[in-house]
């Protein structure tokens, strides 16, 4: 089962993950750095966080992406700080949107049944977009755009390097999802909530598919260094133990056994070795 981490803002988008009733972790701010993001599958940053804290914090979320994380970046605007290495945010709203790569998998998941019209996707009177992004990454795949395709609304992008990958929308539908200032006037706006919803199933999925191992990797690569080394320490002691018993079984010889003991020994001192070093890193 994938593990969704959710960084509170204080306002009104985290009433829309508490409604959204997903199986999520939901931290404040000031928790956040010392939480071992490496835990989790998904790492959900809503509109209105504090961009001056993301800045500083590009370097952890950077390392969960690098190790298979994926990103979910709400509202994504930088009218305070440019947090976003190559990427940059343009506060010219935009009045109409263009569905791109309309068959592609990621797209209709996300979008859903609110590909059919751009109006399901316009959650205020007068406009669609808190502005738009313009990137370097060559491997940005747009999925809602501007008439002009690089004025991103909507993009997935997955890094060549990387094992995961950092969905960006300059869309709040988490606000709008529960909160006035929407459409006519509404208190809450139905297809803002679901494409909210969409992007948390999908970004469920694609955790899911990525398969146990992966998770497995990333969560023992974020152990603790004491949890490290209690780990390989308890991984040699299983071995040890194992190999004890089988002689006295008379089922492994004592030559075997010493070889045994001495794979164990290596094994657990190089995992203990390269998990301290990803911790330094």
């Amino acid at each position: 089962m994938s593990r969704i981490l959710y960084l509170e803002c204080g306002r009104a988008s985290d009433k829309a993950f508490l409604r959204l009733n997903e199986s999520l972790e939901m931290i404040p701010e000031f928790k956040f750095s010392s939480t071992n993001l490496l835990r989790f599958d998904v790492l959900i940053i809503p509109s209105y966080s504090n961009q001056d804290f993301l800045k500083k914090q590009w370097n952890r979320i950077d390392q969960f992406v690098s190790l298979g994380g994926t990103v979910i970046l709400l509202g994504a605007v930088q009218d305070k700080t440019e947090w976003f290495p190559k990427v940059l945010w343009h506060k010219e709203r935009l009045d109409s949107v263009i569905v791109r790569n309309q068959d592609d998998p990621d797209t209709r998941a996300i979008l859903g049944s609110l590909v059919s019209s751009q109006d399901k996707l316009r959650f205020h009177d007068t406009f669609v977009s808190h502005g738009f992004l313009t990137t370097d990454w060559d491997c940005a795949k747009p999925i809602l755009t501007g008439d002009n395709p690089n004025h991103l609304v909507i993009s997935l992008i997955e890094f060549k390097k990387k094992d995961g990958a950092i969905l960006a929308t300059t869309l709040d539908p988490d606000f709008h999802s529960i909160s006035g200032y929407t459409k006519n006037n509404q208190k809450e706006n139905e297809n803002a909530w679901l494409l909210l919803k969409n992007l948390v199933s999908w970004a469920k999925s694609r955790a899911e598919q990525k398969g146990v191992a992966a998770s497995v990797i990333r969560r023992l690569t974020g152990l603790s260094r004491e949890v490290a080394t209690l780990f390989a320490l308890l991984l040699f002691l299983i071995i040890c133990a194992a190999s004890t018993i089988g002689v006295a079984l008379q089922l492994v010889d004592e030559r075997l056994f010493q070889n045994i003991a001495a794979a164990a020994s290596v094994i657990s001192l190089s995992l203990t070795i390269f998990l301290f070093k990803v911790k330094g890193s």
